[in-house]
């Protein structure tokens, strides 16, 4: 399997610049592919679909600390705060921003599971009496936790294809 090792927000290739070591710069891609081109885009779906990936690229980039990893860590959270937002339906404002003094509103923070039953749901829904199928959940755990960080439409396919056999 080739792995692109490049990225551009104009449409043209260029490497990766302070690559530490290649799995490094394997979630570099991917949070610029995964997150911040969908989000430039306004692919609401796409962003929803791959927040799976936000907590293991983090996790990922913590293993070799270093201050550029730390940075694209910090991005992560950034994005991961102004995905959420639009997800609960924030307009971005500031509280009491253009409303009247009496509206109140209370906002809680977004309940995300484990990332395979983040997945399972998207993929296959959730289940009538809550009998998750244990052999998808573990498949779909692995494939998280996979050194090629998959995406939701890779991991998808895959789960999709065991299903039909």
């Amino acid at each position: 399997m080739t792995r692109n090792k490049t990225f551009s927000l104009h449409g043209g290739a260029r490497p990766l610049l302070g690559e530490n070591d290649h799995n490094t710069g394997i979630v570099k891609a991917q949070i610029l592919n995964a997150i911040v081109l969908p989000f430039l885009a306004q692919d609401w779906e796409a962003l929803r679909n791959n927040m799976f990936l936000l907590d293991t690229m983090k996790s990922r980039l913590a293993q070799n600390f270093s201050a550029d990893n730390s940075l694209y860590s910090d991005i992560v959270s950034c994005f991961e705060l102004a995905i959420c937002d639009h997800l609960m339906g924030g307009d971005g404002g500031l509280p009491g921003e253009g409303k009247s003094f009496a509206d109140m509103t209370f906002r809680t923070s977004i309940v995300r599971l484990k990332p395979e039953y983040e997945l399972y749901h998207l993929i296959l829904g959730v289940p009538e009496d809550a009998a998750y199928n244990q052999d998808t959940l573990a498949s779909i755990a692995q494939m998280v936790a996979s050194p090629d960080l998959l995406t939701f439409v890779q991991i998808q396919q895959r789960i999709l294809q065991n299903k039909k056999r």
